[in-house]
């Protein structure tokens, strides 16, 4: 059985994760870290990173960027691998990251959403292809309390649109922050008296922590390392 670690439980996709790995009988969380450990768990909860016990097969995290450096120091200390879902990540945190996975696995994607993933591989296609001829814009979409505008994801998308094109073709986001709304993406490709959309819609944050979940399982027996999404899906498509 693995037994996770939750940094950041408290919190509202720290809790979803809560929620879906009880459908996993081969998953057990062991315990969680989170600054207001008030909520009853089936787990015991540490108000601090200082203040856990170590040990644990894979710690998921769905915290702040701002916890990042403690949380790395506490897994190298343990030799925990990490699932690392915090956006709004700074250069030097990213560094940080880059640095830790030479001696920890350690798996790091914006959004652990498998369609959203798929498609980022969808614009590696398209772009090439429709870039002479069409304009490409997403629009971000997220509740009003998310903190990082734009968000991770498209970032992510914008990222996969422009390492696609041959031209280094500008990619423009824009993000609104507005009601509930988990979190909605579309990519516009917009060309001569036509319009290609490509949409994706998250209903509620379960598609995430069921990503995380897998990517926790994914991650547990990887030597150190970076891993992502791609990877994740690479295994589960057979062409790892």
């Amino acid at each position: 059985m693995l037994e996770l670690v939750i940094h950041g439980c408290q919190g509202k996709m720290g809790q979803a994760v809560t929620a879906a790995a009880a459908a996993y009988p081969e998953l057990n969380i062991g315990y969680g870290i989170d600054r207001n450990p008030t909520a009853t768990h089936t787990y015991p909860v540490y108000p601090s990173i200082d203040s856990a016990p170590g040990g644990g097969d894979v710690i998921i995290d769905f915290s702040s960027h701002e916890a990042i450096p403690a949380l790395l120091d506490y897994a190298l200390k343990f030799k925990i691998p990490v699932v690392l879902a915090s956006t709004g990540i700074t250069p030097e945190e990213q560094r940080a990251i880059d640095k830790a996975s030479g001696t920890i696995p350690l798996f790091q994607s914006p959004n652990f959403s498998g369609g959203i993933n798929l498609l980022a591989a969808c614009l590696e296609m398209l772009m090439p292809v429709l870039e002479p001829d069409f304009d490409v814009a997403i629009t971000d979409k997220h509740h009003k309390e998310k903190k990082d505008s734009p968000s991770g994801t498209a970032l992510l998308l914008a990222k996969a649109a422009q390492e696609a094109s041959h031209n280094g073709g500008t990619v423009q986001v824009d993000a609104l922050r507005i009601g509930t709304i988990p979190g909605e993406h579309t990519v516009i490709f917009a060309g001569p008296d036509e319009i290609i959309e490509l949409k994706h819609t998250a209903y509620s944050r379960d598609v995430f922590a069921q990503g995380a979940l897998k990517a926790a399982s994914y991650l547990a027996d990887k030597p150190p390392g970076k891993y992502g999404m791609k990877d994740l899906i690479a295994q589960q498509t057979g062409k790892e």
